[in-house]
């Protein structure tokens, strides 16, 4: 499966008692997928912020890749229940994701949880509470991975529908825009009207807007301020220097906690090189937070 390289993000405060630590499985591969991005983070903190609102709930990440937000959703409450998704052809992405349920289902509320996929009998999914599904934007039907099939699982098998819809660095292909906005319209007008899709992404272009792709699918958006947070987000950056410090070290210091053991010291190197961008610099300020929902 290539290199993996271990990440543990730390939320909250271990002096109050109340913190959850999500570890993540990072693969040294060209797929995006494998890395977790700074969007990530963004979002992850405002579900940390927001947490009671995201306890007891049904969750669907799209393009999950290595699905901290996800992840963080199912620590909050032994009666969540969480989906996540990523492209159907994304077979590497999708067994990382697995792998990264099953690195952080020992800390979780009920050590006993499992995780399921498609392949999976109906009993078994129902038991389970965390699924990994391939999900294909903008298919509706007539597909094993389409959206139609999973809805309907999630209705029949956990007698639920979909709470809230997240989704980080979503919006990086324009090429994809309307398949995304297409998939959390169906979802919103067919499954679950009050659902909410929130999602960060990072700007890198000022020209583009999906304004004509929302009032398209009947859809509306407001952007959340990122300083209802209250978090320092300037834990998360790391200037060039900062990070090949830490590429030869194992301290870290921050409230967000990077674990490494020897053995991926020079993973690390590697996934440095392949993916520069880690050395976030002023990359976080570039990111918005946003929630989409259905047009009143």
């Amino acid at each position: 499966m290539g290199t993996s390289n271990i990440k543990s993000f730390s939320f909250g405060s271990k002096d109050d008692g109340n913190e959850r630590t999500i570890t993540i499985n990072e693969l040294l591969d060209p797929s995006y997928g494998c890395y977790v991005w700074p969007s990530a983070f963004v979002l992850a903190e405002y579900i940390w912020y927001k947490r009671r609102d995201f306890q007891g709930k049904a969750v669907l990440e799209l393009g999950a890749g290595t699905s901290l937000p996800g992840l963080l959703c199912t620590s909050l409450s032994p009666t969540n229940h969480t989906v996540l998704t990523d492209r159907s052809n994304f077979l590497l992405v999708l067994q990382n994701i697995k792998n990264s349920v099953l690195l952080n289902i020992p800390f979780f509320h009920d050590t006993t949880d499992t995780v399921s996929d498609y392949n999976d009998s109906e009993n078994e999914k129902r038991k389970s509470r965390i699924w990994v599904r391939g999900l294909t934007w903008g298919e509706f039907a007539n597909d094993k991975d389409c959206l139609s099939v999973l809805l309907d699982d999630i209705e029949t098998l956990w007698g639920r529908k979909i709470d809230w819809l997240l989704g980080s660095d979503t919006f990086y292909d324009p090429k994809d825009f309307e398949d995304i906005l297409g998939t959390i319209s169906y979802i919103l007008a067919y499954h679950s009207p009050e659902a909410k899709f929130l999602t960060t992404y990072q700007e890198r272009s000022s020209k583009r807007s999906i304004q004509y792709l929302l009032d398209k699918w009947n859809l509306e958006c407001r952007q959340i301020s990122l300083s209802e947070l209250r978090v320092d987000l300037e834990k998360y950056t790391i200037d060039d220097d900062t990070q090949q410090n830490q590429i030869g070290s194992n301290d870290v210091s921050d409230d967000t906690h990077i674990d490494q053991t020897k053995d991926n010291l020079e993973s690390k190197k590697h996934h440095s090189q392949i993916n520069p961008s880690m050395a976030y610099g002023n990359s976080i300020e570039s990111i918005f937070l946003l929630e989409i929902s259905l047009k009143q």
